[in-house]
């Protein structure tokens, strides 16, 4: 029998609870988000009738605020209103089908909000993609407490869904903090 110590950082234990049936679809990376696997989420929320959608991080790209940016080409690079308004048609595509879509910060949001000390707030972010209100109102964010405790889970009919922090087995491959 494995026995593990105890942590001795508190366990977050207020989670978004949603229930009913969801479509889980993460790092969509906009503005270079592969337009196939999005239809691929909506030929799988359709054919399986399910109307929930939880984006779970990384919705945006944000390369102009990536420590990766030597691998840019910085002539090509997308501008934040870009991304941004690619981002908000994306969301509205899913909405055309989706009834509610639950959006979890990843670790691209997190870098841009922490580089503009969260103002905007995750909320304000969304806002800026340019959705109608009646749109915007079929979205939900998952935030803590207050702006800056963004939680990146959340329990789905049981489930736990989560955005993973930055890591890999391979040295240099992703940021290492």
């Amino acid at each position: 029998l494995w026995t593990f110590p105890e942590s001795p950082r508190p366990l977050l234990t207020d989670f978004l609870q949603m229930d009913g049936d969801w479509i889980v679809a993460t790092d969509a990376h906009c503005p270079c988000h592969d337009a196939q696997i999005c239809e691929l989420v909506l030929d799988v929320a359709r054919t399986l009738k399910i109307r929930n959608l939880c984006l779970g991080g990384d919705l945006l790209n944000f390369d102009s605020y990536s420590s990766f940016d030597r691998f840019l080409q910085k002539d090509k690079e997308t501008t934040l209103p870009q991304e941004l308004e690619v981002a908000g048609r994306v969301v509205e595509s899913f909405l055309d089908w989706f009834t509610d879509i639950l959006i979890l910060p990843g670790n691209h949001e997190l870098r841009f909000l922490r580089e503009n000390q969260f103002q905007p707030t995750f909320e304000m972010l969304i806002r800026l993609m340019g959705l109608s209100d009646s749109l915007r109102s079929r979205i939900a964010v998952n935030v803590g407490p207050n702006s800056t405790a963004l939680y990146r889970h959340c329990i789905l009919s049981g489930y736990r869904v989560t955005h993973a922090k930055n890591f890999s087995v391979k040295p240099k491959r992703v940021a290492t903090r």
